[in-house]
């Protein structure tokens, strides 16, 4: 069954305000919803999607890291990949709302299910 993360911090007045929806499909790779809203501070109201965005398979060993950023000026979502380490924002402009790691043993997708910061970079 798939799962929905939600993700709100911020006003939109002082800070960016975010409140996003990622639900994780409960398979191994496949595509996951984003949805939402995103306000940068003092700015405008952007709609987050509703999109999808491709999620990498279980790798055959190793890890795979990514996450989900949002850009709170546009609204466009992307998700960034790494078998490295955990990727950064791309740019000032991008909140990582929602982060995973995927090993070998990651054979659905909702039963591990990441994590959302406790505070977006850059915010208090």
């Amino acid at each position: 069954m798939p799962m929905t993360i939600q993700f709100l911090e911020g006003t939109g007045v002082l800070d960016n305000m975010v409140a996003i929806a990622v639900t994780l499909p409960d398979g191994n790779g496949g595509s996951l919803a984003v949805e939402g809203a995103v306000t940068p501070a003092g700015g405008s109201q952007q709609k987050v999607g509703p999109t999808t965005l491709t999620l990498p398979a279980a790798p055959a060993s190793g890890s795979i890291f990514l996450n989900v950023q949002v850009d709170v000026t546009s609204g466009i979502a992307t998700l960034q990949q790494s078998t490295v380490s955990a990727p950064a924002a791309i740019n000032a402009n991008n909140v990582i709302v929602y982060s995973m790691t995927l090993t070998p043993a990651t054979t659905v997708d909702s039963q591990d299910a990441g994590t959302t910061p406790d505070s977006p970079p850059g915010q208090s």
